[in-house]
Parts: structure tokens; sequence; C-alpha cells
């Protein structure tokens, strides 16, 4: 039986739930009398989210000169903007944390996702075309349909992964690719060319 993007989709509100720590961050980022302190103390009472921010926060993407050790001082490095979608796309990983790990690495794809948003919140800048933080919402979600099809159709996403790794292994590529790099790249440059 074939199954429609509606069919994956029906009942979405089941599959994804909000914590409270998106919805009260949303909340005071909605209201203009709150500051980064009152967002910082509702991200304190999730260990997790806390956890993940700072480690995003002194990560190399934000080149903070000194470390970061305060949710305050991390909440204004990153921006307010940025937390909500870090909120989100938190709360839509853990929604998805029981998937198989055969299937998806969440840590890999939450990491994979984090860059997306960074590298198109950039790009989204150096354009002056776009709205940056729109395109860091886009960067960060651009792939949950993934999650989507893992949770639903686990055997069938687990046939399809299969079928990209057979074409990978078998595939002309990686040989193509050298025989290139070898005539345009000179095997003395490199003590460990293979041969």
């Amino acid at each position: 039986m074939e199954t429609t993007a509606s069919d994956l989709v029906k009942d979405i509100s089941g599959l994804v739930t909000l914590p409270d720590v998106y919805l009260r961050i949303s909340q005071l980022l909605d209201n203009p009398n709150s500051g980064a302190g009152d967002i910082a103390k509702a991200i304190a009472r999730d260990p997790a989210f806390t956890l993940r921010l700072l480690k995003v926060a002194n990560s190399a993407l934000y080149r903070f000169p000194s470390a970061i050790s305060t949710v305050t001082k991390a909440v204004s490095v990153i921006g307010t903007s940025q937390i909500r979608n870090l909120a989100l796309s938190m709360s839509v990983a853990k929604s998805f944390a029981g998937l198989p790990n055969d299937l998806v690495s969440m840590e890999n794809f939450w990491k994979h996702s984090l860059y997306c948003a960074l590298v198109a919140r950039h790009l989204g800048r150096e354009a002056r075309r776009c709205d940056p933080d729109a395109l860091f919402t886009a960067g960060l979600l651009h792939d949950i349909g993934e999650l989507v099809i893992f949770n639903r159709r686990p055997d069938a996403a687990r046939s399809a992964l299969q079928t990209v790794l057979d074409t990978i292994t078998t595939s002309p590529a990686p040989s193509i690719i050298r025989a290139k790099w070898r005539s345009s790249i000179s095997p003395t440059s490199s003590p460990n060319w293979p041969k």
C-alpha cells in the first residue's frame, strides 16, 4: 500500500508536543517587557536545554573570545530570536528521540540542522535580500520531514537508506574523482598518495 504525504503527517500533533520551556520562552520573547534575564531563568528550568545552549554558545560557530558560563550571557551571544528556534528544534528532536539509531543519529541530525541554520542566516545577512532569522528557522527545520518518515515508515526508510549506501559503494564516482585528482595534483606533493 502506498503512503501519501498526507498520510505521513496525519495526526502530527500527536507526534510532536512542545514542552513547557519552549512555550514559556515563546511567551517571554513575545512580551516586550521581558529581557534576557527573564529568558535565562526560563531556560535554566530545563537542564538539557541549558546544557545544549551553553554548548552552542561556546562552539566555534560563535567565536566568542572567552568561555560562556552563564545562561544569560549565552542568550545575549546567540540572540533571542535564535533562542526560540533552538528551543523549537530541541523540542522536535526530543519528540523523535526514540527512533532507531540505525536510521538516524539525533545528535548528528541536530548538529546538521544547526549548521544549516547558521549558514542560511549568514548568507541572508550577506545577501541583504532575505530575513536572516526566517532563513535560520528554515535551515533549522529543513529536514524535519525525514524524522516524520523515519517515525511513520521505518522499514521503508531503512530500505531507502540501504539503497543509497549500496549505490555509494558500487558507484564509479570515487574512482573517477581519484583519477581527476591524480591528473591535477602531483603525487610527489603528498607522501601518502594512494598508489
